[in-house]
């Protein structure tokens, strides 16, 4: 792993702020299940840790005018025990126990749920994002088993997240904040 610097905002803005203009300049640290493994791995190596920890706004279940808001902070152990999502929302309740332990419940958060890296070993080693040596693609001849879309040249990963197809099939939608821009849409 490499060295880092650690930044923990207490706002929403600041913490957008400490991200920078470049992917390599920050990584956000939320629960860290999936992004210490990245670290370890060297898949990346970011110049500073953002942990999102102190910025309240992130955290927890609202309802507002009918419809549940979820903040990226609160955790899959805190979403399916959560009355609201309990009682309106059972499909994400199933998602959310579906994680794996209890230790990774308690610990993985909706946001780092739906913003987790793919789970491609060809991805999470030394051949990158699209899987090739020199301008040769390595997944339609090789061990496919973690890629769900055939008939292509390019790698086109499944997404590892948890909640995002019941949020899809909910109609959720996800606010995202960044340097450059604010995204309000379906996840």
């Amino acid at each position: 792993m490499n060295a880092f610097e650690y930044a923990r905002p207490a706002s929403v803005a600041e913490a957008v702020e400490l991200l920078g203009a470049s992917w390599d300049d920050a990584a956000v640290l939320a629960g860290g299940t999936d992004l210490i493994t990245c670290l370890k791995q060297h898949v990346m190596a970011p110049k500073r840790l953002v942990s999102l920890r102190d910025v309240p706004e992130l955290k927890g279940v609202a309802e507002e005018n009918g419809r549940a808001h979820i903040g990226a902070m609160t955790t899959l152990a805190e979403l399916a025990a959560d009355p609201l999502i309990t009682q309106h929302f059972p499909a994400l309740v199933a998602a959310a126990q579906g994680v794996g332990s209890p230790q990774i419940m308690a610990a993985g958060t909706v946001g780092g749920d739906l913003l987790q890296r793919p789970r491609c070993w060809y991805f999470r080693t030394e051949h990158g994002l699209f899987a090739k040596e020199g301008d040769t693609a390595l997944v339609p001849a090789g061990d496919n088993r973690y890629h769900a879309i055939f008939g292509n040249d390019s790698v086109a990963f499944v997404c590892p997240s948890s909640l995002a197809p019941s949020l899809v099939a909910l109609d959720a939608t996800v606010v995202l904040n960044g340097p450059a821009h604010r995204y309000s849409g379906p996840p």
